[in-house]
């Protein structure tokens, strides 16, 4: 793969941007300050813009199925936006919300436009998940929360409990893991939860059934329904990257595997276990590079894996055991005269973004408020293209092209 083109910049943000999602034919960004920007790759300028939230905004979903975008921010709320309604520019579309706890960065996740995970409300080690109820909801929001304040330590000394040779590791050395860092869905009933501690955790959730149980008093005869909650158990753990925090974390559907960075220079690549019965330690499978501090790690189809380091600096690899690296980009600062030879004179990323196969939108949607001209141009057929967007601290969106 030849070394990505820069085609073109975004500005916009005046605070750091700190997470992006694409939608077809558009682009959607956060900040630091709790703004939102949703952008016109067509025609290079802001659709829509508004102050989403009071604080850092830490995860950013598209909801496509329903046109819906979910904020999750530092001021304990998460937020879904109808972005249908209403189609004009300088508006806010109209929000629901619910608090959540976001005493750490950790990000929220969601999977089939449905199942969302997120920090307990009550203590930032354990999670809640909730269903979201979307397909009933219209314009409502009308939210389930099936599993409440899950103690994953809890769920680690059960999952000992049950194996009929303990692991080698010696419990009685081990800490608890701490507060959540990242999470990600696999599938609906597959999660890994990364955390302060420097583990990794694979969960398995079964959730609620309905069974019909006859009881009989005396001479007459009833019928009831019993509702079971989720069943919550760890199939899959490592602690290989301890005591450095988990910073990255993502699934890597073509080759089942987990990917996490931390403060450390090693990058972790977990194969899923096929079967989630019992529990497995991973065996050590740590690549070493060269920098330290993976900040962001992301997905470049179709077998490309992103990296972004503290330091600026943001290389590609081959999603293979040799982990070759295919490129390398680094955006310097103008030259400044400092007798600290430490200070970088890179720029600092704060988010990285990629996505494929951007196609054209069409329909009322597609713009928003823009003149004639806009309007032609923005109709223009985008042809595909793998994107990469990456996000500085001073508000600079970078889209490279491949």
């Amino acid at each position: 793969m030849a070394t990505p083109r820069l085609s073109f910049s975004l500005r916009g943000h005046s605070s750091q941007v700190v997470c992006s999602t694409y939608l077809e034919s558009s682009f959607i960004s956060a900040d630091s300050s709790g703004h939102v920007f949703w952008w016109d790759l067509n025609v290079k300028r802001p659709k829509r813009h508004w102050k989403a939230h009071e604080s850092h905004i830490l995860s950013l979903i598209y909801i496509k199925e329903y046109d819906i975008l979910l904020t999750h921010s530092r001021d304990s709320s998460i937020r879904l936006w109808f972005l249908s309604e209403p189609e004009v520019s300088d508006s806010i579309p109209p929000f629901k919300e619910f608090p959540v706890n976001s005493l750490n960065f950790c990000n929220v996740s969601l999977i089939s436009s449905r199942y969302l995970l997120t920090p307990s409300t009550v203590d930032s080690d354990n999670f809640d998940i909730y269903d979201l109820n979307l397909a009933d909801s219209s314009s409502s929001l009308s939210f389930t929360r099936l599993v409440h304040n899950a103690n994953p330590w809890e769920l680690y000394l059960k999952a000992l409990k049950s194996l009929p040779v303990p692991l080698d590791d010696d419990i009685s050395k081990r800490d608890k893991f701490g507060i959540m860092m990242r999470t990600v869905w696999v599938d609906e009933h597959t999660f890994y939860v990364a955390y302060e501690s420097g583990h990794v955790i694979g969960y398995n959730i079964e959730y609620s059934t309905s069974k019909l149980t006859n009881s009989e008093k005396g001479s007459s005869k009833s019928t009831s329904l019993l509702n079971k909650g989720p069943k919550i158990n760890i199939f899959h753990i490592s602690d290989k990257l301890k005591p450095s925090p988990i910073i990255s974390l993502i699934y890597e559907k073509s080759n089942n595997t987990i990917i996490t960075g931390s403060a450390s220079k090693s990058i972790q690549i977990l194969e899923i276990p096929s079967s989630h019965g019992s529990l497995t330690e991973d065996e050590n499978n740590l690549i070493s590079l060269k920098y330290s501090g993976l900040s962001q790690i992301s997905m470049l189809e179709p077998d490309i894996i992103v990296v972004g380091f503290w330091n600026g600096i943001v290389k590609g690899y081959q999603s293979n055991l040799k982990f070759e690296e295919v490129f390398k980009l680094e955006k310097n600062l103008p030259m400044i005269d400092t007798n600290d030879e430490s200070q970088s004179q890179r720029l600092k990323l704060s988010s990285i973004s990629c996505k494929g196969s951007i196609k054209e939108e069409t329909g009322a949607a597609a713009v928003v408020a823009l003149s004639q001209k806009d309007l032609l141009r923005s109709k223009r057929n985008v042809s595909n293209k793998i994107l990469m967007a990456i996000g500085y601290e001073n508000g600079l969106i970078n889209m490279y092209e491949f």
